[in-house]
């Protein structure tokens, strides 16, 4: 049986019939569908570019211990507050760090100086310092203060400090330095 003819190329009862490819019988059929061998070549260039990258990468010189790494962008900073034998906060105190096995002086944290005068916050240590400390390694390190209105004035304190490789981080020690001597 003939199926009659709608002017979108389906038959009338709806499914697709195959139309004449001459320009005079109606409307012709295009294959709508990209032709996949582009998509292919595509795919196949960026996963070259991957490998690429990956290669260079490795070929570039870095070492395993940081290509395993995954760090943020965080920087932290380590801080310690000083306070006078009163608990007040000392806002002119000179801090200074040195490493306790080797007693190398460390320099001044990127960071250093005064965070918050009002409560004698200090940045002591920051990510600055990752090259001093191995991956992993614990460090003893001695905080040493003095006050500038009072140089008599000191105190010190140990820590000891870490690195995951990206961020240093405090084990253990004193969150407050208490000054003491010339009548802090």
């Amino acid at each position: 049986a003939l199926n009659a003819y709608v002017s979108d190329g389906r038959s009338a009862t709806g499914r697709s019939m195959p139309m004449p490819c001459s320009s005079e019988s109606g409307p012709q059929m295009h294959n709508t569908r990209p032709d996949p061998k582009p998509q292919k070549v595509r795919r196949r260039r960026q996963w070259r570019l991957v490998a690429a990258l990956w290669v260079s990468t490795g070929v570039s010189g870095c070492s395993e211990s940081v290509t395993e790494l995954v760090c943020t962008m965080e920087f932290r900073i380590l801080t310690i507050q000083v306070r006078d034998e009163s608990g007040l906060p000392v806002p002119d105190a000179v801090l200074g760090v040195r490493r306790s096995n080797t007693d190398a002086a460390w320099p001044a944290a990127t960071t250093a100086g005064v965070i918050d005068a009002a409560q004698g916050t200090y940045a002591v240590i920051d990510d600055s310092h990752l090259p001093l400390i191995k991956r992993n390694e614990r460090v003893p390190v001695t905080l040493s203060a003095t006050r500038v209105a009072r140089p008599g004035a000191t105190s010190h304190a140990t820590w000891e400090v870490t690195s995951d490789g990206c961020h240093v981080s405090r084990v253990s020690g004193a969150d407050t330095l208490i000054m003491t001597g010339a009548d802090s």
